[in-house]
């Protein structure tokens, strides 16, 4: 992590499901994370770490950015890991991360 952002090292999307992949490690920890898509119209439908569906309000919050050059979604992850992190972000049409 560098100046408070972190790279996404690997990615893949689908139609409706976009996945990443943080590397964390005890020297380099991921603490609540925040990911902001543009073009933010995207309908979240679910979000899966490491395999368990998050609970929205409990384990993410969402929101909006609106500018003149358009939206952006903004998701705030509640969890903080020390290794490799799995996100899968179900939606209702295909985004770019």
């Amino acid at each position: 992590m560098t100046n408070g952002t972190a790279s996404i090292p690997s990615s893949f999307s689908s139609r409706a499901t976009t996945c990443w992949e943080w590397a964390a490690s005890p020297d380099s920890p991921l603490i609540r994370p925040v990911v902001m898509l543009n073009n933010g119209a995207t309908a979240i439908r679910e979000i899966v770490l490491n395999g368990k569906k998050l609970e929205e309000g409990r384990d993410y919050e969402l929101g909006e950015v609106k500018k003149l050059e358009g939206s952006r979604t903004v998701i705030w992850l509640n969890f903080e890991s020390q290794q490799k992190t799995i996100v899968e972000l179900k939606t209702k049409q295909r985004i770019r991360p």
